[in-house]
Formats: structure tokens, sequence, C-alpha cells
């Protein structure tokens, strides 16, 4: 009842006698008074369970205000009076109102970052001239939302358009705008033509192919595609790169596009009747004042055909039950050809351009990269770029444009120094270079030596190759976003003094290779690690740099905050706690935590499978948020059970009893520990393996041990200068002291400086991360999911989720270490009905039959 103090065996030792009964009664009144003795020979009581044994007089009543009954023995039997501590649970809780304030505000801080989070993913965006006017272009060429496919009609008609918006920009700017666009007429007579001789050729007479059967397995396809040069002149004609040798059933050469190519012709050619179709690459550059050579200039590019070749006029809300393979292609990738316009509009008005700038808008990529193909091996100008900018689509384009990839780190370092407003994660590359995401037309371009970079409407991913990626999908602002990133960055390049010379295959592996084998190519890398910060700046750095820096951090986290504890004891040492049982319960809460996570984990799997994959999946299209806080919850839930199943664990059991319960101390320092070093793990693990994810990890690793200093600061150093005497004793602990100075501190004096402590140390340690790493991390979550979806990972989004959830609990170790075991069980329950709401809410909503089903994955 407010006389919190040090353990009452301490009385026995004081002035090396025993304490007699004018000093115990005088004691035990203070108690009453809820006051401190200033006396230098008495401490105060604590409210734990004690023993007394000794003769006083008069009797005392034992069931008073000090504890309300917490006196357990009181006999008169001994001619002194001895006080002992009476066995008890030590959880590290400061006092039950110190400790409920301090968890309800770590609450709080995740609901600010989770709020940050929610404004950063779905705001940040506003609308602007460029955004508008590529509104107009995109809903004029999009027409009545039929599907363009690459040999239609439509995509005449679209080429058309395009070309005379360029012709329109010619006129307004005279002398700074040249087309050079390639154009074909497709018909069945003319499609192996060109089209076919890209891909075909006799490679029996070269050297690294015809002695392939005498190498004993040891032929190098790269080698080869680089060095193997067009022949068209033998009598036999030409041969199709991946064809067999007739005396050999081997294929000289994997399979290529060529295969994709014909296959796509022979399909989607226009029948008798259909008029004239042309297949165009509608190329054009603006003119800047540095000369145009090769290596020289920039290439933005991005197609405007649709997926597939059919002109079946799907429309949204059609019917659910038709194939979902055609689409008209808004976000994928007419959004990135209207902004690409007036991007072009916007250099060609400016009288500061050093170089120059060509813009290619493609068609054919739906089918097999063909118009980047048909650019990279005939345009005259193919070899001009030294920078290119790719735009695609896998989302709806009404959002932020992600950079996704890039192959060198030049070019994704320019895009963290010139966009203004930049997004993504380099994680983004591992999953395209691992897990077979897709290609795009820069895998193509890279081949040429190109520095590039793609970026991609990547939110809402459930409308990609969808009649759903309609017109109505767009929005100004996310135009305006692309648009406003691209043109600061084309600019800040165009005068960068450091613009690079193309790529050497030395630098990346592809660079020189003829064919089109992108499916084999070795994955793009830029050897970069950058995320998007808040939606306004980009933190970038090699990779190497990231696994020090990582690396570094893993190592030095626990290393500090053992040195801090060890000063701490050293100088201002907590009543009732010791060090080295403090050092063996964080190794015990290392443990607890680590296994949290591989259950959580598992938890968040089975709910996956369990509640998410037995709905259709056009359900969590509208209820996202409920689907990731149910798998959330899943994998918090087990892991903050884990902290109350351990503390009821019977110690003096076993050994391993003993270990689980050696972080029971009168202080929270052990759950500090063994955070900071469950983290440290992750982290010099992510360092090691994907440094891309450790930024989940870093920056909990790196201002953990910064609220540790802050609390060894105020305890050593500040509360001897407020008391006026600097000592090397005991002056404040989570569990309030007692102060032998002559200052008498009144309880309530003291309840505000310990919240206040514990306030400033979770701050720094706590909100700071939470606020560095959350919006992140939700971010790449709310746009992966889809992904994994896409992908058909069964279990992928529950385990993330379920970790993702253990995670976010792990910084709540201390707070949960201070709460009464009475309070975390009902915390632990209100969880656990929380959990049970959120699953009967997944089964309860409604499904949206009026969208289309992403990939037809389980619906």
């Amino acid at each position: 009842a407010g006389c919190d103090c040090l353990p009452l065996r301490k009385l026995v030792a004081l002035q090396g006698r025993q304490p007699n009964a004018d000093e115990m009664l005088n004691f035990l009144a203070c108690c009453r008074r809820e006051t401190r003795l200033s006396t230098a020979n008495v401490v105060e009581l604590t409210p734990r369970p004690v023993r007394m044994h000794g003769t006083v007089s008069p009797p005392l009543d034992t069931d008073d205000e000090c504890g309300g009954g917490t006196i357990t023995t009181f006999a008169v039997n001994a001619p002194g009076i001895a006080l002992e501590e009476a066995p008890r649970e030590r959880t590290g809780e400061a006092s039950t109102p110190v400790a409920v304030f301090t968890w309800l505000l770590s609450l709080a801080y995740v609901f600010i970052a989770l709020a940050v989070a929610l404004s950063v993913y779905s705001g940040g965006v506003s609308g602007g001239e460029l955004g508008q006017r590529a509104l107009g272009i995109t809903k004029q060429v999009a027409g009545s939302g039929g599907v363009r496919g690459w040999a239609t009609q439509e995509a005449a008609q679209a080429a058309t358009f395009l070309k005379s918006e360029i012709g329109g920009l010619e006129l307004e700017f005279p002398g700074r705008v040249e087309t050079m666009h390639q154009h074909i007429p497709i018909s069945r007579a003319n499609i192996l033509g060109p089209f076919g001789a890209l891909e075909c050729m006799n490679i029996t007479i070269e050297p690294c192919v015809k002695d392939w059967g005498k190498r004993d397995g040891a032929f190098d396809g790269t080698t080869c595609a680089t060095s193997c040069p067009y022949d068209r002149s033998t009598p036999d004609g030409p041969r199709c790169c991946g064809d067999k040798v007739e005396s050999d059933t081997r294929f000289l050469l994997p399979a290529f596009w060529s295969d994709v190519l014909y296959a796509r012709a022979e399909q989607d050619l226009p029948q008798d009747g259909d008029g004239e179709v042309f297949f165009s690459n509608v190329v054009f550059r603006v003119k800047g004042s540095g000369g145009f050579s090769d290596g020289s200039a920039i290439l933005v590019s991005a197609h405007y055909d649709s997926v597939d070749a059919s002109s079946i006029p799907f429309r949204p809300g059609q019917d659910p039950n038709l194939p979902t393979d055609h689409g008209p292609g808004v976000g994928d990738d007419l959004a990135g050809v209207a902004v690409l316009l007036e991007v072009a509009r916007k250099l060609a008005a400016s009288d500061s351009l050093p170089r120059d700038v060509i813009f290619a808008f493609v068609s054919g990529e739906e089918a097999g990269a063909m118009g980047s193909t048909l650019f990279r091996q005939f345009h005259p100008w193919r070899n001009r770029p030294a920078v290119a900018v790719n735009l695609e689509g896998k989302g709806k384009a009404n959002s932020k444009e992600w950079l996704v990839r890039s192959n060198s780190g030049y070019a994704a370092s320019a895009w963290a120094r010139f966009a203004p407003r930049p997004a993504g994660f380099s994680f983004s590359e591992w999953v395209f270079a691992n897990l077979n995401v897709g290609f795009t037309d820069l895998d193509v371009y890279r081949r040429l030596g190109y520095h590039g970079i793609d970026l991609a409407y990547v939110h809402d991913s459930y409308v990609y190759h969808t009649p759903d990626d309609s017109v109505d999908m767009v929005s100004q602002e996310g135009l305006q976003h692309e648009g406003a990133n691209i043109l600061a960055f084309i600019q800040g390049v165009a005068q960068d003094v450091g613009f690079p010379s193309p790529l050497q295959p030395a630098e990346d592996p592809v660079v020189g290779i003829w064919n089109n084998e992108v499916g084999s190519d070795p994955g793009m890398s830029s050897n970069m690690f950058y995320v998007g910060m808040f939606d306004s700046w980009m933190w970038t750095f090699s990779v190497p740099a990231a696994q020090l820096l990582f690396g570094a951090t893993a190592v030095a986290a626990p290393t500090a905050s053992v040195a801090l504890l060890w000063y701490l004891w050293a100088n201002a040492p907590p009543p009732g706690a010791s060090l080295s049982r403090v050092i063996c319960g964080g190794l015990a809460d290392l443990v607890v935590g680590l296994c949290g996570l591989l259950i959580s984990a598992l938890a968040g799997t089975v709910c996956e499978w369990a509640v998410v994959r037995q709905r259709d999946l056009r359900t969590w299209y509208d209820w996202q948020l409920l689907r990731l806080a149910l798998l959330g919850v899943s994998g918090a839930l087990p892991a903050l059970s884990l902290e109350l199943l351990r503390r009821g664990v019977s110690s003096g059991v076993s050994l391993w009893a003993d270990f689980l319960r050696s972080g029971d101390q009168p202080t929270d320092h052990s759950a500090i520990l063994g955070y900071v070093s469950s983290v440290s793990v992750l982290l010099f693990a992510s360092a090691l393996g994907l440094p891309h994810l450790g930024f989940a990890l870093f920056w909990f690793a790196l201002f953990s041990p910064l609220g540790l200093a802050l609390e060894v600061l105020i305890k050593v150093f500040v509360m001897p200068m407020v008391s006026g005497q600097l000592r090397s004793e005991a002056q404040l602990e989570l569990l309030p002291i007692a102060e032998k100075s002559p200052i008498v501190v009144e309880p309530l004096q003291e309840l505000f400086v310990v919240t206040g402590i514990l306030t400033l140390r979770d701050l720094v340690g706590l909100f700071v991360p939470l606020l560095m790493t959350l919006p992140q991390v939700f971010n790449l979550i709310m746009v992966f999911s889809y992904i994994i979806d896409g992908l058909d990972m069964q279990v992928g989004n529950g385990a993330l989720c379920g970790v993702a959830g253990a995670l976010l609990f792990l910084p709540f170790f201390p707070a949960a270490r201070r709460l009464p075991r009475e309070f975390l069980g009902a915390v632990v329950l209100l969880t656990g009905l929380l959990w049970v709401t959120l699953m009967v809410a997944c089964f309860s909503v409604p499904t949206n039959t009026d969208l289309y089903c992403y990939f037809n994955m389980h619906c």
C-alpha cells in the first residue's frame, strides 16, 4: 500500500546488531503512515510477505495498512527480533499501477506506429498537372476497356494514337523531338521473317556448339550464347536455336523464347477480314545538349500491349467464372506509357537537359518480350543508352510505384538520391531472383549493358492480369507520384557527373548474350540494400556494408547491454537482484523468445490453412487488413502465452525449471537482455544469409541498448545530483528503494520518478524502433501477401504474418515481465478473445463476387 522498499532481511545486519523492539514499533508505525523514516538505522518495509520472530510489546495488528495482511507470522517467544523475507514470486514488477501504466503505454506506442504505417501505405500521394494529363491519355487509349493484346486491331490503334501524340510534341517543340519507330505488318506470310530471324540461325557451324558433344558435359551455355553470332547464309536455311540436331537427341542450347513467339503467333495472328494489323514499337528521343553517342543516353520504356492477344471485351463484374488471363492492362502497363508521354513533354520544354532521353513504347511484352527484343536486335539507337528505366504494373495504378529490382548499384542508388518520394524494398530483388515471379522488358535490356531499374505499381495486386485492371483502378495521384519521381530521376542522372559507362559481362553476366532465355538468367541484383522510409527518402548502401552493419550491431547490442548492466550493478546495484541471475535469466528469455517464434510461425501457418484457404480468395481483396490481423494475432498469442506458462513453472523442481525461472528478479533487466539477445541472434543470421530482412530487426537491436543506457545514466548520475549527493549506493530501481540520505522522498513522488524512468526507456528502446520499422514492414507485407497468393504458396502468408506477430511481441518482454501474474493472465485471456473474434469475423465476412479471381487461385 505504498511502502515499497528493500527486503526486510537487511534489518538484521544494520550496525552489526539486531533491531530492538522500539525500532520495530517505529518501523511498523511508519509503514502505517505510508511515510519514510529519516533514521539511518532503519530501512523501509516492502509490500512482500514476511515472517517476524521476536518479542514486541504491545502486540501489533498484522492485518493493517502495511500491505493488507502481508505479515504472515508474529511470535513473542524469542529474546530478540529477526525478520526474514517469505517466499514470493519475483516478476520484475515495479508496482501494479506502474506496471499496468507502462504496459498500456507500450500498447499505445504500437497503435501510433500502426497508424503511421497505414498512413504511409494508403496516403502520401497527391495530384498535379502531370498526373491529370496522364490520366486523360490513359482514358483515351483504354477506350471502352477492351483488350489490346499485341497482334490485334486495338493494339494497332493504340500505337497510332501514341504516334499522333508524339507528332504533337514535334510540332510543339521543334528541333527537340526525333522519332524512329519500328513498324512491321503482321500476317502469316511475314511472321517467320523479322521475328523468326531474331532467334534462328544455323548454330551447327559455331565452334562452341559444334564440338559440344565432345566436351563430356562441360558445355557452357552462357558462354556459347554470348559468342554465337547470327549466320543465316547456309544452304540448309536458318535453324532455330533450341532445335535438336538430327543426329543427336539433345538440344544444342536450352529452349528459347522463340518457342513462345511462334506459339503466340499461330494462336494470335489476325484472321481474314480483321484488316491490316501492325506490330509497332513507338520510339522517339528528346534531344539533350551533350551529343548522341554510344553509352551517352538514358532509356525509359513501358509496354502498351495488354495480357494475351484475345479481343474478348471482358468488363469488371461481367462474370466471375470467366477466364481471368485477359484484361485491359491499364496498370500493366498503359498507365506507365501515359506517364512517360507527360514526362517527355516536361523534358522537351526544359532548357537544362544535358543528355538525350530515348522513349520506347514497346508491344508484345506479354507475349514474350517481343518488342524489347526487336529494339535490342535491330533499333539503330540500341547502343546509345547506358541507363534504363522500365515501367511495369503488378497492381492498381492508384498509389505509389515501387523500385522492385535493379541490376546496377549505380541505378538503385541514383533512384534513392534523385527521386523525391521513393518507395521500395530491396527484398523484392531476392523475391524476383529466387521465386520466379516473372520477367519484364528489363530482362532484355540488361543484355545491352544498361544500368537498369524496374518500377512497378504493386499495391492491390489482385487486379493484375484480370479484367479488373481497368481505368476504374487508376488515379491522378498515382500517376503524379510516378511521373514526378521519374522526371526528377532523369534530370538528376542526366546532370550527374558520375554518369556510368555501360555494364560489362564481368559486372552483369548476361551482357552480350544474344538469346532471350531470361528464364535461365542469373537473378538480377544491384548488390544494394535499399528501403523507402515514410515515402519521403530511401535508405541505401551496398549489401556488404549492410552485412557488416547488421552483423556488428547484432554482436554489439547484447555486449553493450551486459556491459551497461554490469556498470549499473557496480555503481547503483538494484536491491534484491543478482547480476549473475539476471544474465542467466536473459539466456532463459532468449530460449523462450526463439521458441515463441517457431511456435508462432506454426500457429500462423495453421490459421492460414484452416481459415484463409477455406474462403474464396476474393474475400481478402476487401478484407486484407482483417486477414493480416488474424494471422498476426495468431503469432502473438503463443508468444505472449509462453511468458505466462513460464511463470507457472515451479522453481526448485529441476535445473531446467530453475533456469526458466531465473528471470524472475525484482527488476525487468533479464527480460530486456533476453529480448535484445533474441533480436540480435536473428539479426546476425539475417546478416549472413538474407541481409535485406535485417532491416526489420536492426532498429530494435540499435535502440534497446540506448534505452538501457538512458536508465543507467539517470540512476547513476542524475539521481545523485538531484538528491545533492554523489555516492555509489543504490539510488533508484524499478522497485523503489530506501533513501538513506536525510532527504525524504514521498511515495507518490517516487512513483512518478519510477514511471518516468520506465517511460523514457521504453520511448527510446521500444517506440523509436517501432516507428522506424513498422510502417516499412507493414508496407512489405501488404504488397507481398498478394504476390505470395499468386505464387500459390499455400502457407506462406501464415508463416510470414505469424513470425511478424511474434517479433512484434518481443519488445514487450520487459513490459510483460513487470506485470503481476494475474494481470498477465488477463492480458492473455483478452488476446485469446480477440483471436476468437477475428476468427469468427474471417468466416463471416461476405465474398466479393464482382471482382475477378487473382490468377484463378482458390476461387
